[in-house]
């Protein structure tokens, strides 16, 4: 109303508005293709998450091999590596942070025992 408000301000002036619509520009953005990995049978839920975390979540090598299955496309292999990575964090981490954190501390214990004049057996 506003609009009309003001044009009729304008006495009998007549006024012509032109509508051009246009393909989007040929260099929009696309969103990212789904990883190869991600467009069988793991979209159904099959497989095993740990075998995922092992090889995905791991600090050393899991954003190297997410920029491989991502085609080289370092923005999306970041997300999906930083997401996995939070996804872990509240179960401990990956099973081989997690084993690995489990050697230090019943090596820190055995130590402790040691320490207070106890036999202790370490294994594992």
């Amino acid at each position: 109303k506003k609009g009309a408000a003001a044009l009729a301000g304008l006495g009998d002036a007549d006024a012509t508005l032109t509508l051009r619509f246009e393909p989007p520009s040929p260099c929009a953005a696309a969103p990212p293709r789904v990883p190869r990995m991600f467009a069988a049978t793991s979209r159904l839920g099959v497989g095993k998450g740990s075998d995922l975390l092992s090889a995905f979540a791991d600090p050393d090598r899991g954003l190297r091999k997410w920029a491989e299955v991502c085609a080289g496309d370092k923005a999306l292999a970041r997300a999906l590596f930083d997401t996995l990575r939070g996804l872990a964090a509240p179960h401990g981490g990956t099973p081989e942070e997690r084993l690995e954190r489990d050697r230090h501390e019943r090596a820190e214990a055995a130590a402790a025992a040691a320490a207070a004049g106890a036999a202790v057996e370490v294994t594992g």
